[in-house]
């Protein structure tokens, strides 16, 4: 009975992880789109990096560095936005448009297991990420 058990406290360890981290990115998602929407990032020289930093800094101890994923483009009413993935890492691309564009930002991290008992079942990370389109403040 006691490994069903342990097994069980576990499983809720790793659920309510996953459920906490995905909170965040959410949080994040919203906060970065906001600044996006008001132009906070279009001053900057490097919006990738901009946004990228604030990405991170919102998500704190959510997400490694290094597997922080953020892209924003421009969307173009008719157009399908795509997003270019080169062996499982985003190719970073940073359009957030003018006055009134609209714009696909896509935000997301990789995260492993927490008591590595989802290992046993084969599943080594968990992938969050976020679509959010927005229209810049005119």
């Amino acid at each position: 009975m006691a490994p069903l058990f342990f097994m069980v406290l576990l499983m809720s360890v790793e659920v309510t992880f996953a459920l906490l981290a995905d909170v965040t990115l959410d949080s994040a998602a919203s906060r970065i789109t906001r600044m996006g929407k008001i132009g906070v990032f279009a001053q900057e020289a490097d919006c990738q990096s901009a946004v990228k930093a604030e990405f991170e800094k919102t998500l704190g101890i959510w997400a490694d560095r290094e597997n922080v994923y953020v892209n924003a483009k421009l969307y173009k009413p008719g157009e399908t936005v795509t997003f270019d993935d080169k062996n499982g890492q985003y190719d970073p691309a940073c359009n957030t448009g003018d006055r009134g564009d609209m714009v696909v930002f896509r935000l997301g991290f990789d995260k492993p297991g927490v008591t590595g008992v989802l290992a046993l079942m084969g599943l080594n990370l968990f992938h969050y990420e976020r679509l959010v389109v927005i229209q810049n403040e005119p």
